[in-house]
């Protein structure tokens, strides 16, 4: 994932009173609550593993908490999820889509047998300061592996590259990169700069950076751009280039 930028998010899960009876009687607090397998600590590697910021609330800017409510049945599994208050642009189906796939739970004990116990929890969506865009003459560039660009052409990125540096570089055995390269919404190069090298001293390596980034402006109209909501971005597309002489 993209290290630069991240997406951070919060999720506040916590039992609130509530009463409520759907095909038979539900319980807010009884002797043995339901419990997720593995604890507590299980259960927030569960909702970090598997929540994502949508990203057209990264784009409209939006967060806060979704309210959702969920049943855990008599044999431990999720049931019954409801947004009880939404944000919309996709936080709430994220929501539900992560409680829909969680493993069945331990089931709540009540006069040793099991019952049905309903859950109120704030699913809570938070885009930290560094979002993983950035706005350039009026647009946004997107920075996630998740929202890039994809190569169009017969020969795949890396061997056209290769291909087209070979001739220039004869006087080097080894030379490596790791690429940042921006596309606009037509496929256009914008830009490109490398955040590792080797070798690491610039001197002996600028000739060929400057080399690799020409051939990879050539590329214009090779790259589509990647869709949000049926709307094309721009990106940014993460590349490795490398070459060693046999």
């Amino acid at each position: 994932m993209y290290r630069l930028n991240k997406i951070y998010f919060v999720l506040i899960f916590s039992l609130i009173y509530i009463s409520a009876f759907s095909q038979g009687k539900l319980y807010t607090y009884i002797d043995t609550m339901p419990s997720f397998p593995g604890g507590d600590t299980a259960l927030g590697n569960f909702l970090t593993k598997n929540t994502k910021h949508p990203l057209l609330a990264i784009k409209n800017n939006v967060q806060g908490v979704v309210q959702m409510s969920f049943v855990i049945d008599t044999n431990g599994k999720v049931t019954e999820i409801k947004v009880v208050k939404g944000l919309g642009s996709g936080c709430d189906e994220e929501a539900i889509r992560v409680l829909s796939i969680m493993p069945h739970w331990n089931p709540g004990i009540l006069n040793g047998k099991k019952v049905r116990v309903i859950y109120n929890v704030p699913f809570a969506f938070d885009i930290d300061q560094n979002i993983p865009r950035y706005a350039k003459d009026g647009i946004f560039i997107y920075q996630t592996p998740d929202l890039q660009a994809k190569w169009f052409h017969k020969i795949p990125f890396e061997h056209y590259l290769n291909s087209r540096m070979r001739p220039h570089l004869n006087k080097i055995d080894s030379l490596y990169f790791e690429l940042q390269i921006t596309v606009d919404t037509t496929g256009k190069v914008l830009n490109c700069f490398y955040t590792k090298s080797y070798p690491s001293d610039y001197s002996s390596i600028s000739a060929y950076f400057d080399q690799l980034v020409a051939i990879i402006k050539e590329t214009d109209g090779r790259w589509i751009a990647p869709t949000l909501e049926e709307e094309k971005v721009a990106s940014t597309v993460f590349v490795k280039y490398s070459y060693k002489r046999k």
